[in-house]
């Protein structure tokens, strides 16, 4: 085996100080001590490449590496604490050593931070709301309990002036999975947010969108800071309450998109459903969409007719089971066949690889 050979280099300045924008990593957890253990996490790492000459066989320890370093920022948008940093990742020749320079923040770094401040608080304040847009869907089997309406919460917001009729879907969660019905529930919690953010300078930017992770980048002339979300601890959630909270959309919010103090400021919402704490029906959506598919037998659920609407409007194949005909069925609350009582069917239902199986009460035929 070669012997394994390192290079250390020294450098002052980061050679980040020439690009044109710098991180700033958002921690809402973060502390002094916590944003340092941070920006060790965040070391760069070091650049290494194989010593082997041609024709020899390259092993494990035939590299040479060099050190490198960066400078970032970690800041706490709830308590308005920025550090700036510049990590060192070098090596003793066995082990990686991360090194964390505090570094002093300028005037015109501090106005971007501040500025990166002033629209997470805004955004965090009207992003964490609510939108009651009614009941509209009339229940086929049985009516669901603690039908109460929270329209009387101050966090509840009734964004619409329509008066569907009972038998109407268009107000109920399952309009969510049709064609336009993710665009339209995330375009009235994005003008929810924008018209309670109110007068800010830059709400006329607000838009809703799909994309996430892009992050923010805040700017002023050719200097800017790139802001991260990945390392902050505390969400931003809204929610499309329908009528009662057996039917909600809970939704996880972001933002990014650019700000500049003295040019273009394009802002836009992204939103990612909750399966684990949106219900329809009074049934988590985890449940009754199940990311491995199976069978979910609600015979004995009390279900509306829009949920049994939607499903049997992307079914593969529905069978009719009725006791009386000899076929497999069952009768829940008593009775069966022509004389009274429920019989059942079975919706078979196919997204992508995923096959489900649904089993609903139903009038025996």
């Amino acid at each position: 085996m070669i012997k394994k050979i390192l290079f250390t280099t020294f450098i002052l300045l980061s050679t980040q100080t020439l690009a044109k924008n710098l991180p700033l990593y958002s921690c809402d957890s973060c502390n002094s001590a916590k944003s340092v253990s941070l920006a060790k996490e965040l070391a760069p790492p070091l650049q290494c490449h194989s010593n082997t000459k041609p024709g020899e066989i390259t092993e494990i320890g035939d590299e040479v590496c060099y050190a490198t370093n960066k400078i970032l920022f970690i800041a706490n948008p709830l308590t308005k604490q920025a550090y700036k940093y510049q990590v060192d990742s070098d090596t003793n020749g066995y082990n990686k050593v991360i090194t964390v320079h505090p570094l002093t923040i300028s005037a015109d770094e501090q106005e971007l931070i501040d500025a990166f401040y002033k629209i997470d608080a805004q955004y965090r304040k009207a992003a964490n709301t609510m939108v009651d847009v009614g009941v509209n869907a009339s229940l086929s089997i049985s009516t669901l309990s603690n039908q109460a309406s929270a329209t009387s919460d101050n966090h509840f917001f009734n964004l619409s002036n329509e008066t569907a009729s009972s038998d109407s879907c268009r107000s109920h969660p399952t309009n969510y999975f049709t064609p336009r019905g993710e665009h339209k529930v995330e375009e009235r919690l994005n003008a929810e947010i924008a018209n309670k953010i109110g007068n800010a300078d830059w709400t006329e930017s607000w838009q809703d969108t799909t994309i996430s992770g892009l992050g923010l980048t805040i700017g002023r002339g050719t200097f800017g800071i790139d802001v991260k979300f990945t390392k902050n601890t505390t969400g931003v959630f809204a929610t499309m309450l329908y009528g009662s909270r057996h039917n909600l959309l809970n939704f996880e919010v972001t933002y990014h998109g650019d700000y500049y103090l003295d040019g273009v400021r394009n802002l836009n919402l992204s939103f990612k459903l909750l399966r684990g704490s949106s219900s329809i029906d009074g049934i988590r959506l985890k449940t009754l969409f199940p990311e491995s598919g199976g069978s979910l037998d609600l015979s004995h659920t009390g279900v509306t007719n829009c949920l049994l609407d939607y499903i049997e409007s992307i079914a593969v194949k529905i069978e009719y089971n009725n006791p009386s005909s000899g076929q497999p069925g069952g009768t829940p609350g008593g009775g069966g066949g022509a004389s009274g009582g429920f019989c059942t069917r079975t919706v078979h239902t196919r997204a992508g690889n995923r096959n489900q199986v649904f089993i609903f009460a139903s009038p025996c035929q």
